[in-house]
């Protein structure tokens, strides 16, 4: 997918960009380091999400069943992505 590929992409130019502005020798703190992929990962995480309720409320059906499984799906999505922080 290429939204992930943007992100780890985005991700590696953070590290780098923080790799040159880190102390005199150029090194980025492990925790910092871990910050950034944390925050990469968790984004990563956020735009599946994302992609999964658009495709779900995309979805039509005269189901009453199938509709329900939806709103069941819909309801998890959203509760994940609010548990994100987005």
């Amino acid at each position: 997918m290429a939204r992930g590929w943007e992100s780890k992409q985005v991700e590696e130019q953070m590290a780098d960009a923080g790799e040159a502005s880190g102390d005199a020798a150029g090194v980025v703190s492990e925790g910092k380091r871990r910050r950034i992929q944390q925050h990469a990962e968790v984004e990563r995480k956020r735009r599946g999400l994302v992609l999964m309720r658009a495709s779900i409320l995309s979805q039509k059906t005269s189901s009453p069943v199938r509709r329900e499984a939806l709103q069941v799906a819909l309801a998890s999505i959203e509760a994940e992505i609010g548990r994100l922080g987005a």
